[in-house]
């Protein structure tokens, strides 16, 4: 309904990547980017890591910037954590979900159904994360 949501194709790009299909997932990311203001020579490193690794540089990329922006100010932990989870960075991944646990993120409501904290659902770490905010898991 929205062409220029950047939020939309983002989702879009998570399912898609889920489904296991790395090409329109990685287009939509960068729709997602471009909209969210990413420079044309940020889009350009984003295509340069993802031709190169595969969705594995487009994360890698994700957390390159993320630590750069970092040194600038505050980046929101629950991004870190979905980076981290995206690249199979467990430990890291639950650090910061209990970072944004701890600074009352809006977004951990959706915790237990987001998809790409899927592969966290085993870990007891989450489980207790889960229970601590409130939801079933």
């Amino acid at each position: 309904m929205e062409p220029n949501l950047a939020l939309a194709h983002n989702d879009l790009a998570t399912v898609l990547d889920k489904k296991v299909m790395p090409e329109p997932a990685f287009e939509e990311f960068l729709v997602a980017r471009a909209l969210s203001g990413a420079k044309p020579e940020t889009i350009a490193e984003f295509k340069r890591s993802y031709s190169e690794f595969g969705m594995r540089g487009f994360w890698q990329k994700e957390l390159e910037l993320a630590q750069e922006q970092m040194k600038q100010g505050h980046v929101r932990p629950h991004r870190l954590a979905r980076i981290y989870t995206c690249l199979g960075d467990t430990d890291q991944a639950l650090k910061w979900l209990e970072a944004a646990y701890d600074e009352r993120e809006s977004q951990m409501i959706f915790l237990n159904t987001t998809p790409v904290f899927e592969s966290l659902h085993s870990d007891p770490r989450f489980a207790s994360l889960i229970q601590r905010i409130g939801l079933t898991h």
